[in-house]
């Protein structure tokens, strides 16, 4: 990631920069960005929706990342990454499309709630994916 002059909280730049590597499915480079103390909550009332600390949000991520066949053609998208700068608080726009390990189509757009802390770490996170979309792949994929 490019050097970036040190604000009060990370510009969006920044922002968008950590969440590539959750993109890329770089979950170590990713962690040195999280704080020891953060939170993490998936809104919803999908197999998702929950509350915890890293390793919940690790799983999280992981179960997204199990529902697409690996062999096919695949892409999570940073979509745009907006505050920061002089605010704790960010907004992340994400799209992951790809084909599902049942076969089917894939095309998820969520919003991720991001609060800062002043070492430029993730202090809390807040998840909104689609729920019925969403479920219904857990679903195929888990059977």
């Amino acid at each position: 990631m490019a050097t970036i002059a040190k604000s009060y909280y990370p510009p969006p730049e920044y922002i968008a920069g950590v969440y590539g590597y959750r993109a890329v499915g770089n979950y170590a480079k990713f962690k040195e960005y999280v704080s020891a103390s953060m939170v993490s909550e998936t809104k919803g009332k999908s197999a998702l929706a929950g509350k915890g600390k890293y390793d919940y949000a690790l799983d999280v991520s992981q179960q997204l990342d199990g529902l697409i066949d690996p062999s096919k053609e695949n892409k999570v998208e940073i979509i745009r990454a907006i505050g920061g700068g002089d605010q704790a608080w960010s907004t992340i726009v994400a799209k992951t499309t790809g084909t599902t390990k049942a076969g089917k189509t894939l095309s998820h757009e969520y919003v991720l709630l991001v609060r800062w802390d002043l070492d430029w770490k993730i202090a809390e996170i807040h998840a909104f994916h689609d729920d019925v979309h969403i479920g219904e792949h857990l679903k195929d994929v888990k059977g």
